[in-house]
């Protein structure tokens, strides 16, 4: 998990990926839960301590968040009453 972005609650973590090669520098992390679509994104709006959230594409469920030191996109999609989380951070 990120040291600095919260693991939605109850979730259950699907992927890792991290990227060393190319600039910047990312990772990517999904989790699933069974928890609809807009309790997830209210608990990032709200739980994304030293982020600040500058952009939100509500037609897809993306949500942008910006920090001194990197970046990152959390990507929420809902499927056959499970919701995928998809969170990719970027070093700057």
């Amino acid at each position: 998990d990120f040291f600095d972005i919260p693991r939605y609650p109850g979730s259950r973590r699907a992927l890792f990926i991290k990227r060393l090669t190319g600039s910047p520098h990312s990772t990517t992390i999904s989790y699933e839960t069974s928890d609809d679509i807009n309790s997830v994104i209210s608990f990032y709006k709200n739980n994304m301590n030293k982020w600040e959230n500058t952009k939100s594409d509500m037609h897809n469920n993306i949500l942008y968040f910006d920090s001194m030191k990197s970046w990152c996109i959390v990507n929420i999609n809902g499927s056959n009453k499970k919701t995928t989380i998809i969170i990719i951070k970027y070093e700057k």
